[in-house]
């Protein structure tokens, strides 16, 4: 498929708001970042919700997960031949997965949410469950945030459909079971990220509008202080991704609007010109007007230049066509260039580099149906 592609304006929003045009041309053919689309199985799991990825067996190679919400449970498809392997069979999916080493073995295990609202962990290589918790989750992190050397869970569920997502709940492990819950309450809404914020070598939590600083434990009273990074972005329904965007050393927030069809909004990123822990961050536009489906963004060199650029994706709900596409940054975040890599749509793609190349690759299905997708950058 050609690549389309578009200059576009850019909009700074915070003190001293100004607008500015980014350079009025689309990137030549040697600016951009060839993508190959690969389809690894055309009859997967039913409606793919969640897809994570990640060396299952110890070959040294990426293997690709999914699971599906309405048939054939949760699956691995092993790099290079694509053999699909079952993880669960039994069970339905939920939108998120991913992959940690729980028990300590060495070994990546699988952390889920299963559409019966429980959270739940599969030990590699045998795929014995254990639930974590129970409860409707739409979103979760795994990281060791409190430096014990065990892997605690952070989740949300999301603010439509009947639902909240005014509640960050935590799970710690007290030993391989039970597991310890506390939650906190945040702004309602959608979309979870956990990173270094502030460059102090803790893991942090972004969610929609507030981050939340890791003091240095995990639960209890004022283990995490609130930060309020923005309040021109006002759209509750996001996908979140964290990098450093204009090379100045301190991490940036990006945000899509995940939710719902039929409405609008922008992608932005968020910098924190001193101290992120002071005050709002400024909000720089990086598309003024696009429909509320974009269920994925991510953060990766495409093109290889040394900047970070932003890879979104539409959901096949939204009005068609249904655009993957990456914005190029050209060096500063106030400069881009939109690449449209295919027009059939996806969700909560993840960002890997599947054959060792050095180029960040993608990895998506849709909401509904059971195609699963590679695209294969050809950057070199």
């Amino acid at each position: 498929m050609k690549a389309v592609t578009g200059a576009l304006l850019v909009l700074t929003i915070g003190c001293g708001a100004t607008t500015r045009p980014a350079e009025n041309r689309a990137p030549s053919e040697s600016e951009m970042a060839p993508f190959k689309r690969i389809v690894i199985d055309a009859d997967g799991p039913q409606d793919i919700w969640c897809k994570a990825f990640g060396d299952l067996n110890g070959d040294g190679l990426v293997d690709l997960i999914v699971g599906g919400h309405e048939s054939r449970g949760m699956v691995w498809y092993e790099n290079p031949t694509w053999t699909r392997h079952t993880i669960d069979g039994e069970h339905l999916f939920s939108t998120d997965v991913e992959l940690a080493d729980m028990d300590g073995d060495g070994l990546p295990d699988v952390i889920a949410i299963r559409a019966d609202a429980n959270l739940v962990w599969y030990r590699n290589p045998e795929w014995t469950a254990h639930v974590i918790g129970e409860g409707r989750l739409h979103d979760i992190e795994v990281a060791d945030f409190d430096g014990d050397g065990k892997m605690e869970i952070v989740g949300r569920n999301q603010g439509e459909f009947g639902d909240s997502g005014a509640t960050l709940f935590l799970y710690e492990q007290a030993s391989a079971s039970p597991w310890v819950r506390e939650s906190f309450p945040i702004p309602d809404g959608e979309g979870l990220r956990a990173a270094d914020i502030n460059s102090n070598d803790r893991i942090d939590i972004v969610v929609n509008g507030r981050w939340y600083q890791n003091t240095g434990r995990f639960l209890g009273a004022n283990a995490w202080r609130e930060h309020h990074y923005t309040d021109t972005w006002t759209h509750p329904n996001t996908f979140i991704d964290v990098g450093d965007i204009n090379g100045d050393g301190r991490a940036a927030i990006v945000l899509s609007p995940a939710e719902l069809e039929g409405q609008r909004y922008r992608i932005s990123w968020f910098e924190a010109t001193g101290d992120p822990t002071s005050g709002v961050w400024t909000e720089h536009v990086i598309d003024p007007d696009v429909e509320a489906v974009h269920h994925f963004v991510g953060l990766a060199d495409f093109d290889l230049d040394g900047h970070l650029d932003v890879a979104t994706a539409e959901m096949e709900q939204g009005e068609d066509p249904d655009e993957v596409k990456v914005y190029l940054n050209r060096g500063n975040g106030a400069d881009w260039r939109k690449q449209v890599i295919d027009t059939r749509g996806s969700h909560s793609m993840r960002i890997m580099d599947i054959d060792g190349s050095g180029a960040p690759d993608l990895f998506g299905a849709n909401w509904r149906g059971n195609e699963v997708s590679l695209w294969v950058n050809q950057a070199r």
